[in-house]
């Protein structure tokens, strides 16, 4: 064998290496939370969804689009156990190009003021579908040829160097449908019914430092797993005894005047994350 052969058959090798890497690094399973693993649990044991994982067939589906849709007001967290606000904004998602399961995403995180950028990984467990298709929603015709959820396991690390940086863990919920022509979509076709939420991530954040563990949920509309801490009944309304923890935008919505109101709007809307 020449050294141009020797040389062709090393790089080759070494691709084959490589995709046996990457293939076996996407089947780790990442470390869930118990939280976590109750709440997959209780999601795959509902009677509204077949119990038949989808997943080789839904594999070709490109879900990243469903988790940078939500405008970020709608994004609600909390971390600890006084419920601190959590904001975080998903910024990029992009699906792997070895194993279509896996996704690599980017963000930011914020609490008390203290921004963090992160990066990480979604990996897709389960996909499952409704067993039954409602083929009317509150007198309009759904759009939906097939709804359905995905599962999946997450791992967000933010910067090491940036002080109060951790990591999230957990396991996430994402709604999703495909239309008529058969396009995925994110699944806001009940978005007037009471308790409408999507992509809910439930988990925990761990301290890089001290390396303890905080209860740390978030989730389109609603918070999965909030306890006495969401009182409302159609719509996202925290208990007054958490506002002084990062809520005071609600204390301003519910109990402010006019002025108060549109101050707290515009804090709530502003792009904290550039």
């Amino acid at each position: 064998m020449n050294v141009l052969s020797k040389k062709s058959a090393f790089c080759f090798l070494c691709c084959l290496s490589a995709l046996a890497s990457a293939a076996q690094t996407s089947r780790v399973t990442l470390p869930s939370p118990p939280e976590s693993v109750a709440y997959q649990r209780t999601q795959l044991t509902t009677i509204d969804l077949s119990p038949t994982n989808k997943l080789s067939q839904y594999v070709h589906y490109d879900f990243s689009p469903l988790w940078l849709t939500t405008s970020n007001e709608a994004v609600l967290g909390f971390i600890g156990p006084g419920y601190q606000r959590l904001r975080l904004k998903m910024l990029t998602a992009q699906r792997d190009k070895v194993d279509p399961t896996r996704y690599r995403v980017t963000g930011k995180s914020q609490v008390l003021g203290h921004i963090s950028a992160f990066s990480g990984v979604i990996i897709i467990r389960q996909v499952r579908e409704l067993r039954v298709l409602a083929t009317r929603i509150e007198e309009t015709v759904s759009p939906a040829r097939q709804e359905g959820i995905l599962l999946a396991d997450y791992e967000l690390r933010e910067d090491a160097s940036q002080p109060k940086s951790g990591v999230f863990r957990g396991i996430m919920k994402t709604d999703w449908y495909l239309d008529k022509q058969g396009k995925l979509l994110y699944d806001n076709i009940r978005t007037t019914g009471d308790g409408f939420c999507n992509n809910q991530f439930v988990g925990t954040w761990t301290s890089y430092t001290t390396r303890k563990a905080l209860r740390c949920n978030w989730g389109d509309y609603r918070i999965p797993n909030s306890g006495d801490f969401d009182r409302g009944a159609g719509e996202f309304s925290p208990s007054p005894k958490y506002y002084a923890n990062g809520w005071d935008y609600f204390a301003a919505i519910y109990g402010g005047n006019e002025a108060a109101r549109a101050r707290a709007e515009q804090k709530e809307k502003k792009v904290w994350w550039k």
